[in-house]
């Protein structure tokens, strides 16, 4: 999958200040869809970019920060808006993303290399440098969780084609309102059509990522032991590791052996005191 789609995001060092992230400068572009691994593509240990996104624990702000380094803050933090968290079900406010225009930052040859055709040369601007905070990180992550299994209470009676049109919802909305813009490029050097993806953060890029597996032959599922998510190509796999598959066999049946034994327990009938008729 990789080199068929195009786009461009910085990532950068960042400083944690109590609840916010900030960007520190100098800013390295790259194509987010370098990082991107398809079901037919990924390899033992691989994940793609919103997996990733996923698999952080944002109550360690250490893994928060590893992964803006790696990858990029998620976008400009401003407007607040209430989610819905998908594991506990209860509402709290978080920040959420303004976007902006990638070409008023964008580099010549680094675009030149991506689309086949420069751009105007301007470091990134201000906006990039404002401050993301944890809290916004964990409503992305809620965002994108309940579009890939929307388990908050409201859904609780959904049935299974309901929803798909949860998740239908989740994304399509997402992706009109990040003014989101797939453009069809020639890329000269390679002699090919490729399509160059318009995104105003890196959270719209995970969301295109998104898109993109549920429309190929892979599936994105939850793993019935540590419920991270993870993409397969294969029916027969349900667990993310075989540690994890493992770990699950052993815990059902250390279940299902109490389960028996207290089922014996209670079938067991009591001893009949018996009655001799002597007073004590």
């Amino acid at each position: 999958m990789q080199g068929l789609f195009g786009g461009i995001w910085y990532r950068s060092a960042v400083e944690l200040k109590g609840d916010k992230i900030l960007p520190v400068p100098p800013f390295e572009p790259y194509n987010p869809f370098d990082l991107y691994k398809s079901a037919s593509d990924v390899r033992q240990g691989e994940r793609s970019l919103y997996l990733e996104f996923l698999a952080v624990d944002a109550d360690k702000p250490v893994e928060v920060v590893n992964f803006c380094e790696r990858f990029g803050v998620l976008g400009h933090a401003e407007k607040t808006e209430e989610w819905l968290d998908g594991e506990g079900g209860q509402p709290f406010r978080g920040e959420y993303i303004v976007h902006f225009d990638p070409k008023s930052f964008t580099n010549d040859k680094w675009i030149k290399r991506l689309i086949g055709k420069p751009a105007t040369t301007r470091f990134p601007p201000e906006v990039l440098c404002l401050p993301q905070t944890i809290t916004s990180f964990k409503a992305q992550q809620a965002v994108l969780r309940n579009a890939l299994t929307p388990d908050h209470a409201t859904f609780s009676t959904c049935s299974p084609s309901q929803l798909k049109d949860v998740t239908r919802s989740f994304i399509n909305n997402f992706l009109m309102d990040s003014h989101v813009q797939p453009q069809l490029n020639w890329n000269v050097q390679e002699d090919r059509w490729e399509l160059v993806w318009v995104s105003y953060d890196l959270f719209g890029y995970l969301f295109i990522m998104l898109m993109l597996d549920l429309l190929g032959p892979g599936k994105v599922l939850s793993c019935p032991r540590c419920r991270k998510f993870f993409m397969t190509a294969s029916n027969r796999m349900k667990f993310c590791s075989p540690s994890c598959y493992g770990v699950f066999k052993v815990q059902k049946y250390q279940r299902e052996k109490k389960e028996k034994a207290l089922a014996a327990q209670k079938g067991k009938k009591p001893k009949a005191t018996k009655f001799t008729g002597k007073k004590k």
